[in-house]
């Protein structure tokens, strides 16, 4: 059981090896989506949460300069342009006591839109993010029996939107929508642009630390 050599690269990685090495078996099982969600759960909110734009002040020592910069870039990417395919649909602004109903009143396909092919990849990452960090995740459509349990055609992940004023939480959900096979094609993408970062040498990931460390020391309240 060898350590990692940090939670960016290396762990993501061994996180997509587990995906690819299991997906035949969790197909036969019809585990796909559950073994989709936990590698995601963690192989996607780790490096996410440790390089977003917004975490400068995250103590791990694996937040290069040059890799926090790459996940800015490609949070600022369309996503449409990123994943190149139109699985992805979006409901805005739903109430919180609408989305304690059944799914199918409000998450059902007339209740959908495509993704604006304004949205980016940030936006859209954040709120997959946050469903999962919080287990704000429900699937379409809805089971309601034990016997013949209908297959999941659609994964819905539900963000609460903050007041662009005052940064309070609003009991207002925006939600992205997705079918497992494009799930599965964000997976592969993230994991690719993870594996694909190059890891910088020894002296500038001293230098990236040093740099770090300095904000913080200039930034602290």
């Amino acid at each position: 059981m060898s350590a990692y050599e940090n939670f960016v690269q290396d762990f993501p990685v061994r996180c997509n090896t587990l995906l690819e090495d299991n997906w035949i078996s969790a197909s036969i099982n019809d585990l796909e989506v559950t073994l989709m969600l936990a590698t995601a759960a963690a192989g996607f909110v780790i490096p996410y949460e440790r390089l977003r734009s917004s975490s400068d002040d995250h103590f791990a020592r694996d937040r290069v300069k040059s890799f926090a910069t790459a996940i800015w870039k490609l949070e600022n990417i369309r996503f449409k342009n990123w994943v190149k395919q139109n699985d992805w649909e979006y409901i805005s602004e739903i109430d919180a006591n609408i989305v304690k109903r059944d799914v199918e009143k409000w998450g059902g396909p007339n209740k959908r839109k495509p993704l604006s092919v304004e949205k980016t990849v940030g936006h859209v990452f954040n709120i997959v993010r946050n469903a999962l960090a919080h287990g704000n995740i429900i699937t379409y459509p809805r089971r309601v029996e034990e016997k013949n349990p209908p297959q999941i055609e659609k994964i819905l992940f539900l963000s609460k939107i903050r007041d662009k004023e005052t940064g309070q939480l609003l009991d207002k959900y925006n939600v992205v929508v997705v079918g497992p096979q494009g799930f599965a094609l964000m997976l592969k993408k993230w994991f690719d642009e993870l594996s694909n970062l190059e890891i910088p040498s020894a002296v500038d990931q001293i230098r990236d630390i040093t740099e770090l460390d300095t904000n913080r020391q200039l930034h602290r309240p």
